[in-house]
């Protein structure tokens, strides 16, 4: 049971956008499969890879980003989605690496995010 309302939201939202199919670990990866080959090839075939801030990021958090930030200096359609859903944030602070993706505050206004993210454009 995810605790984010504003997650819960967005994966509901997307997942009923045509066009958008969505990759999640918890659900894809199935018993025995390596969590670090499964997450790697799901990012390889993405064309939007969507990472959710979080203060307390755990060790996969920041090794799916990396992995997507690699990907990207090969693959310059892949389009990084950094997502505020939970924290007040000023986004002139956001680290300079996090300035390879786009940054989208869902947690300040949900729906004009939502309506400008390019994942939803995408559908």
């Amino acid at each position: 049971m995810d605790d984010n309302p504003v997650r819960t939201r967005l994966i509901k939202d997307l997942s009923a956008t045509k066009g958008i199919v969505l990759w999640r670990a918890e659900e894809q990866l199935k018993a025995g499969t390596s969590i670090t080959e499964g997450i790697s090839q799901a990012i390889e075939d993405c064309d939007y890879f969507i990472q959710f801030m979080s203060y307390s990021a755990s060790h996969w958090v920041n090794a799916e980003l990396e992995i997507a930030m690699a990907r990207q200096t090969i693959n310059q359609n892949l389009k990084i989605i950094i997502v505020n859903s939970r924290y007040e944030v000023d986004p002139t602070i956001v680290p300079d690496l996090l300035k390879r993706g786009l940054f989208f505050d869902f947690a300040s206004d949900y729906d004009s995010a939502f309506k400008t993210s390019p994942a939803k454009r995408a559908g």
